[in-house]
């Protein structure tokens, strides 16, 4: 590729997820800035502790109407607060709603860029730690912003899963660094923000640590702060029923959503699966300290894609994956890398298609309209619940498209079963093919299925 169509295709890797991103919104997001803007009514006000209570069916604005309750715990919320403090400048000042305006709705959509940036930062740092100056930086970088995993999560739904995957990246870098005190403190950090880091964190103490007693040790105070939190969410803040009872069951029902028949009844290929992870971690002899960092990439990959391949997960949530897929490509010696980034883009495509046809609901006309491809193309004509789905079943020949979620699904956990074998620190890469398309015309098509995934969300507003 000449200099000229590489500096194209990077305009282009800002470009197109620019446009997307100004382009849709999926409106959680907006129940969730609420939530955040509620937090300095009831600081100002003295009712810290109705926080919950007061984010009980309050209205968003007019345009997004009611949110029935804030559901996380309050670190979320304290940074979600953070961020949206000129939202809720901008009502005391005026007495309108923040989120009537296309700016504002922007502004809360954006809340995912800062943590995405020091994720990216985290890459780098990891990189540059394993590889030295050799890590490819452009190259990770337009990786990124070509990536399914980035595709859905920020650049259509602006969901803030970014907060607790930029924690987990400080911890792993840290652990790879030998720095275990900072290590088991930013893991400490992140599970408060969602508990899935727990899918890293535990496979990384099993790698290096063989004596139980510390192993329990560094599981304590990991989990230290997520603890501390359900403490004051139990004792200082009044309690919301509907929040209560989300917090209580909500990730339990995912990870136990796959199951298998056994003698007692039936059990949980999750647990199965995580089990052997575990089991593989800790009889596994300690790597070398040259070798620790590429193993510490496989583990927590491992953890995450056993919890992806087994469970009912949410489209937003196929961000976590991105980092570790990343690093263990760019990582490889270079004539390998080819391989690593078709198996990436293949399995992510495989999820993507199993996204827009199982959470059609992400994928439809109210994915649109509050944001600029609304304001430029809607008529007004679509029910606001139309979606792509809808209209590949209409030109699918009366047969049921929700086997294309299946086919999209099973090319998931087969790309991804691949990548794991492929990614093996003591798998031989010099028994694959080297590939004929370029590392940059992998990312030119990304971006194109990109684009044309925008560019279908357009057309279901005409």
């Amino acid at each position: 590729m000449t200099d000229k169509k590489k500096w194209l295709l990077q305009i282009l890797c800002v470009f197109i997820p620019a446009v997307l991103f100004v382009m849709f919104i999926y409106t959680d997001i907006m129940e969730t800035t609420r939530d955040g803007i509620t937090f300095w009514n009831a600081l100002f006000s003295g009712k810290i502790r109705e926080f919950y209570v007061m984010n009980s069916d309050v209205v968003i604005s007019n345009q997004f109407g009611i949110s029935n309750c804030a559901i996380y715990d309050i670190p979320v919320y304290i940074l979600i607060a953070i961020w949206n403090l000129p939202l809720w400048i901008y009502e005391k000042i005026t007495g309108l709603y923040a989120l009537d305006s296309m700016l504002g709705v922007l502004w809360a959509k954006a809340v995912a860029l800062p943590y995405l940036v020091g994720i990216q930062y985290c890459i780098t740092k990891i990189g540059r730690e394993l590889k030295g100056d050799t890590y490819p930086v452009r190259l990770s970088i337009m990786m990124t912003l070509s990536s399914v995993f980035i595709l859905t999560p920020i650049l259509i739904m602006g969901q803030y899963d970014a907060m607790s995957l930029f924690f987990m990246m400080l911890g792993v870098l840290a652990y790879i660094k030998g720095e275990n005190k900072k290590f088991v403190f930013w893991f400490a950090i992140a599970l408060p923000f969602k508990m899935f880091a727990l899918f890293v964190f535990i496979p990384l103490v099993l790698l290096k640590e063989k004596r139980i007693r510390y192993i329990l040790l560094q599981g304590i105070e990991g989990c230290s702060f997520l603890l501390l939190c359900k403490i004051v969410q139990k004792v200082f803040f009044i309690p919301d029923t509907n929040t209560a009872n989300y917090l209580s069951g909500h990730l339990l029902t995912f990870i136990f959503q796959s199951q298998i028949n056994f003698v007692y009844e039936s059990s949980s290929i999750f647990i199965f699966a995580f089990v052997l992870v575990c089991l593989f971690c800790y009889l596994k002899k300690t790597p070398e300290q040259e070798e620790i960092g590429r193993w510490a990439l496989y583990v927590s990959l491992l953890g995450l894609a056993v919890f992806f391949m087994t469970s009912l997960t949410h489209p937003q949530w196929s961000l976590l994956l991105f980092p570790f897929v990343e690093l263990l490509i760019c990582c490889s010696e270079e004539k390998h890398m080819r391989v690593g980034l078709l198996l990436e883009t293949v399995f992510s495509f495989g999820l993507l298609l199993a996204q827009i046809i199982y959470y059609y609901w992400v994928f439809n006309v109210k994915t649109s309209v509050f944001t600029l491809a609304g304001k430029l193309f809607y008529n007004g004509k679509r029910s606001v619940d139309f979606s792509i789905r809808e209209v590949l079943a209409g030109h699918s020949a009366g047969l049921d498209v929700g086997y294309l979620n299946i086919i999209g699904g099973g090319v998931f956990v087969a790309g991804l079963l691949f990548f794991l074998y492929w990614s093996k620190p003591d798998t031989r890469r010099d028994q694959f093919a080297e590939m004929e398309l370029s590392c940059e015309g992998m990312i030119a098509l990304r971006l194109l299925a990109m684009a044309m995934v925008g560019a279908a969300l357009i057309v279901i507003l005409l």
